[in-house]
């Protein structure tokens, strides 16, 4: 699961970046959501992500690009299913 924290103008380019980051890496897009944040005027990009195998490298580097962009707050990412060998 990856999850970018941020602002609710930055929600088309963030989600543009992170499926375009994706098409050049050995990962595949199963879902892709957006969600408001109560209280603040930020909202959460969440995408969930396979790979055959553990592919930590790709991830990270996925969220460093992310991390660069203005109006992001937040990037992390975790495992949450068996990894597919």
């Amino acid at each position: 699961l990856f999850e970018a924290i941020c602002g609710m103008e930055d929600e088309t380019r963030i989600r543009a970046l992170l499926l375009q980051a994706i098409a050049n890496k050995p990962l595949m897009l199963t879902s892709l959501s957006s969600e408001d944040m109560e209280g603040i005027q930020k909202l959460k990009v969440a995408a969930s992500i396979k790979g055959i195998g553990r592919q930590d490298q790709q991830v990270e580097e996925l969220v460093a690009r992310l991390s660069l962009e203005a109006g992001v707050t937040s990037v992390s990412w975790a495992v949450r299913t068996p990894v597919l060998e």
